[in-house]
Parts: C-alpha cells; sequence; structure tokens
C-alpha cells in the first residue's frame, strides 16, 4: 500500500486528541485572535497575574519584525502578544520539541535574538528607548536546560558576579513534558501556588486523550465558557482531517529521525563499547558486526586485530544504517548528514545491493 493511501486512512483514536505542543496545534488554540480569551487565561497562568486583571489587555503582535536583517527563520516566532496592565509587557510564546531530548546553541542563540529584537522593535527614540517594555520569553520544552532539572527554571541578563544587568529582558523555560508528569501523578510537594498553576497549565500541551484534557481544565478552574471554548477548539482540530494528516506525517518524520539518530549512536558507540568488554548499553548495537570483526581480527593473529575489527564492525554499521534510512524513504543528502559518508559512497553500497 503506498505512503499517500497509507495517509488517507490516518485517523485519530476514539478519545484521542491531537497535542497541542504540535505547531499548527499551538498556534491554532493560543495564536487566532478568535481565541484570545485563552491565550489571556493561558497567560494568567504563566505569568501569575489573574485573569480579570489581564482581560481585555492583552493582544496579538506581528509574528515577525519589518525589515529584520537576521533571516526569515529565525524571525518568525510562535506567538508574540502584548498584555498592557501595570507595565507594558511583551510575551514571546515558543514550543521547542526537540528529538533527542537535548537543548542546542541555536536554541540558546536565538533567545537572545528573539528577546532584544521585539523587545526594540518599534523603538525610534531615545525617550522611548527609556520606557522599553518588559519582554519575556517563555519556552515550552521537552526537555531540561541544565543539570539541575528545574521544571520551570527563568534566566535574566547577569555579569560573572551574578549582578543582574537588566530586569526588562527575562527568559522562561518549562519542560512541558515533566508538568504533564507531575500533573497525571498529583506530584505537586515543594511547588509553589503560582509554580502548580504553571506546571498544570503546561501539562495541558501534552497531553493526548480528551478525557485528560477534561480533567486538567478541571484543575486549573477555569471559567466555564473559557473551557467551552478551549474544547471546541479541540474537537475542530481533532475533526480536521488534512491537519491530522500532517500532525500524523510529522510524528513519522520524527520517529524516523530518531531511529536514524540512535542508529548513528549506535555506531558511532562500536569501538567504545568494545573497548570496554561491549558495554551493555551497547549490547543492541549490531553485535553480530562487532563479533565478526574481532574474529577475523584474531584469525589474522594481528597484534591490533582488535582494532581492526572494530573499524570492520563499524563499517558494516554505516552500510546497514545507509540501506535501513534508505528503505524508510529518507533522502540521499539526509543520509549524508546523519552517517558523515560522501555521496558516492552511500550510492555505492545503495547500487550494490540494487545489483545483487
Amino acid at each position: 500500500m503506498s505512503t499517500k493511501m497509507l495517509e488517507k486512512k490516518r485517523a485519530l483514536k476514539p478519545g484521542e486528541m491531537l497535542r497541542l505542543s504540535y505547531d499548527e496545534c499551538f498556534k491554532i488554540m493560543f495564536g487566532d485572535p478568535s481565541n484570545i480569551e485563552i491565550l489571556t487565561f493561558f497567560l494568567s497562568k504563566l505569568l501569575g497575574i489573574s485573569y480579570e486583571e489581564l482581560e481585555n489587555h492583552v493582544t496579538l503582535l506581528p509574528l515577525k519584525t519589518p525589515n529584520n536583517t537576521i533571516g526569515e527563520k529565525i524571525t518568525e516566532r510562535d506567538i508574540v502578544a502584548k498584555a498592557e496592565v501595570d507595565k507594558v509587557k511583551k510575551i514571546i510564546l515558543e514550543v521547542n520539541i526537540d528529538t533527542e531530548h537535548k537543548l542546542s546553541v541555536s536554541v540558546i542563540e536565538r533567545n537572545i535574538l528573539y528577546l532584544d529584537d521585539v523587545s526594540s522593535n518599534g523603538i525610534i527614540s531615545k525617550d522611548e528607548y527609556d520606557n522599553l517594555p518588559d519582554t519575556i520569553l517563555i519556552n515550552l520544552n521537552n526537555f531540561f536546560v541544565n543539570t539541575r532539572e528545574k521544571v520551570i527554571d527563568e534566566y535574566m541578563y547577569r555579569n560573572q558576579e551574578g549582578d543582574i544587568l537588566t530586569t526588562r529582558h527575562k527568559i522562561i523555560n518549562i519542560n512541558i513534558e515533566k508538568c504533564y508528569k507531575l500533573w497525571y501523578y498529583k506530584d505537586y510537594e515543594g511547588l509553589s501556588e503560582k509554580e502548580k498553576a504553571i506546571v498544570i497549565s503546561a501539562a495541558a500541551l501534552w497531553i493526548e486523550k480528551k478525557e485528560e484534557f477534561s480533567d486538567c481544565l478541571k484543575d486549573l478552574k477555569t471559567k466555564p465558557e473559557i473551557k467551552k471554548l478551549m474544547e471546541k477548539v479541540v474537537f475542530n482540530m481533532c475533526e480536521d482531517e488534512e491537519l491530522v494528516r500532517r500532525f500524523y506525517r510529522t510524528e513519522e518524520s520524527d520517529k524516523k529521525l530518531r531511529e536514524a539518530i540512535i542508529r548513528e549512536r549506535r555506531a558511532e558507540g562500536l569501538a567504545e563499547g568494545r573497548k570496554e568488554g561491549l558495554a551493555e548499553g551497547l549490547q543492541e548495537g549490531l553485535i553480530e558486526g562487532r563479533e565478526k570483526g574481532l574474529i577475523e581480527g584474531r584469525e589474522k593473529g594481528l597484534i591490533d586485530g582488535r582494532k581492526e575489527g572494530i573499524t570492520i564492525g563499524k563499517e558494516e554499521a554505516k552500510r546497514e544504517m545507509v540501506l535501513k534510512l534508505y528503505n524508510n524513504e529518507v533522502d540521499i543528502n539526509t543520509i549524508k548528514k546523519i552517517t558523515d559518508l560522501e555521496l558516492t559512497e552511500i550510492e555505492k553500497i545503495i547500487n550494490d545491493v540494487k545489483t545483487k
């Protein structure tokens, strides 16, 4: 059955819903002007400001700044809003879902660019610089940003001695996957009321079942009309067949990338695994290839037979990885990036199999 035919059959199972952390779903739920009450409610929980105080004071801002010089991709945000309370606040909401659950350097650099760009956008005089709004970037991640593994982690610009340089810029990192687990098991020990509200709010983005979503909204003590609106938006998204298909395509693509990364890590770990006596963590990493390399090395009576076996095993691992990626319809340029092999080597491996 072709990929297109399979896609047509894609449908959510009864009781399932699209995760709101999926880029399109996130923007529909919180970035649609007709759902401004939902965004206001969400921000009230994340910022610790009452809904009544924020109501009618939140507006959406353009996702791109005009005449930017730092690139289309970099300046494309998920959600940008302005909250006009005691002091004007500009808020950027970003969802960062990483295949390896790791913080990348590019995310850090992008955070700083976002803060500076959004904060200063529209400033044209010295007086306006003196009245810069507070700018808050809220990252909704599926990873921790440091070894402390704080579910909610706040950052500001500081010097080496830890002195705060400005309070106008702030980055808040929230691990939504961990928030979901804390909410699911009702594990709120050590959390303040504000932190508990943030955890429950963020957990809603990681939910995949409609019943759980309703329970989460109850725990957030939402107003009936907001709860009804959120459930209506979720229902409409789940009924959108094209959106569901795009969601599954993204999920399948992420799955293939995860599998490719796992294979690459196993291949890279072959040498170290053998030196450590085939460490337990690499037992699934092409055992047959490793053993074959070791046996050949010993039979030749080479002193460095072990090293040669490692090389053979690694080459076999690379070959298998190329074929599996190719069979999973991963394009050749992507295979090149994953394996670090030249295009001619990749084509030779594929052609050798075709000619057999």
